[in-house]
Order: structure tokens, then C-alpha cells, then sequence
């Protein structure tokens, strides 16, 4: 899971920045939920370790754009940038 939330970055931080934060971080969070639903119901070790690799690439925007999105934030509200 955490070797794919560094991964996932590689993906989701460009299509973020191109297209949108705020989609990513949505969609992020509508497949993190979707997924823990499904590993909820994990009845096998397999499907255990998908479900923690799915929810490290599904949950790596909030690892990477949260820190574009605060410095978005201050550099707005204060005018320093």
C-alpha cells in the first residue's frame, strides 16, 4: 500500500495539475471508499493485498496534491506568491 501511494503520485499529481485537484481528490476518495466496502467482505489473502494495493494507488492524490492545494490556499488568501 505505502509503495503505491509514491507510485500513484507519478500518475495522478500530472492529471491533477492538468485537469483539476478537486476531481482527483473526489475520485480518490469515491474509489477509497468503494474499495474498503469491497475489502470489508475480504473472505481470502489474496484479495486482502489487492484491496491494500488498490487503496495505495486510489489514495495516493491525498499524499500529493494536498500540499499543492494548501500552498494554492495561502499563496491566494495572503498574496505572497
Amino acid at each position: 500500500m505505502f509503495l503505491l501511494f509514491g507510485w500513484g503520485c507519478l500518475v495522478w499529481q500530472p492529471i491533477g495539475l492538468t485537469y483539476g485537484r478537486r476531481g482527483m481528490l473526489l475520485l480518490s476518495l469515491l474509489g477509497t471508499v468503494a474499495i474498503n466496502c469491497w475489502s470489508a467482505n475480504a473472505k481470502s489473502n489474496g484479495t486482502w493485498i489487492a484491496t491494500r494495493l488498490l487503496i495505495g494507488f486510489f489514495g495516493s492524490p491525498v499524499e500529493s496534491l494536498a500540499e499543492v492545494v494548501i500552498a494554492d490556499v495561502v499563496c491566494t488568501s495572503h498574496k505572497q506568491c
